[in-house]
């Protein structure tokens, strides 16, 4: 499925298992073929030139960060099946779809069947780097090297290759790459918020020979070292993560907004393009 153009990969976590293992064990994949995204209603809103949408779209898996992309793929998915006299009804849709969100669970997995983050991934992958003795390389953020320490002490056999805060500006790029190459590493986490970690990835990518797999992982460090505290398990269940960023980070009010409101604002009017053309879904 297309979200506001940005294809979804409707996968379980075990299915990303899969495809992981298959990755580390391809040696000769084109770039797009390396790569990992997670892409959520923020990363989606900033897709706005045909650069950004080819670095977060045009890789081997697209997972959704976020239950808000699980509600907008069910969204969609009725507005398409409405038809133009349905388009009608479009504002009640919205209200029902937000409430089926909010209480029934299950109606979130209509489409896409998880909420894979980032952050979830990028241990996936280290444990299984651990098990086939793959090293992985963590680039990006002040807290790389404590990062780095923790994703040590929960996977102790995992071979962490590097960590090097670095920065996003091409003109380090040369040298950062050398270091990676140096490093001999199979799998490179990149942290440097989005959408510049995946443009990162797309421009270094094709001059870093041995890495399997690159992934974008946002804000994964600073969870990993502490530097910042995910929400406790059951408000991400029920979709309230974005209140305990709120509370604790008030400082990322407008992103939040953005993530929330006018990401819900683009969904609805996005949803009578669909009914009128449910091909724009990609389905």
């Amino acid at each position: 499925m297309t979200i506001l153009g940005i294809p979804i990969s409707p996968l379980t976590t075990s299915r990303v298992q899969e495809v992981v293992l298959e990755m580390l064990k391809d040696a000769d994949s084109s770039v797009s073929r390396r790569t990992i995204t997670t892409p959520n209603a923020e990363m989606i809103l900033s897709a706005t030139t045909p650069a950004i949408r080819s670095a977060v779209a045009d890789v081997r898996l697209r997972l959704p960060d976020g239950t808000g992309l699980q509600w907008a793929a069910s969204y969609l998915l009725g507005a398409s099946r409405m038809g133009i006299v349905g388009v009608l009804f479009l504002p009640i849709w919205l209200c029902v779809s937000v409430l089926l969100y909010t209480f029934v669970p299950a109606c979130k997995r209509w489409y896409l069947p998880e909420r894979i983050t980032g952050s979830d991934t990028l241990l996936t992958i280290s444990r299984i780097c651990e098990h086939y003795k793959c090293s992985v390389f963590l680039l990006g953020s002040y807290v790389a090297d404590e990062a780095a320490a923790a994703l040590q002490d929960a996977y102790p056999d995992l071979v962490i290759a590097g960590a090097h805060e670095g920065t996003p500006h091409q003109e380090d790029e040369p040298a950062i790459r050398e270091r990676i190459n140096a490093s001999g590493a199979h799998v490179l986490f990149v942290a440097y918020g989005a959408p510049a970690q995946e443009q990162w990835i797309q421009r270094n990518l094709p001059y870093l020979p041995n890495i399997r797999i690159a992934m974008g992982v946002g804000g994964a460090f600073d969870f990993l070292s502490g530097a910042r505290t995910r929400a406790p398990q059951w408000m991400q269940q029920v979709s309230l993560e974005w209140l305990w960023r709120l509370f604790h980070e008030p400082s990322r009010v407008g992103r939040i907004f953005n993530a929330t409101a006018r990401f819900t604002w683009r969904i609805f009017i996005e949803g009578y393009r669909v009914a009128l053309d449910p091909r724009r879904l990609n389905l």
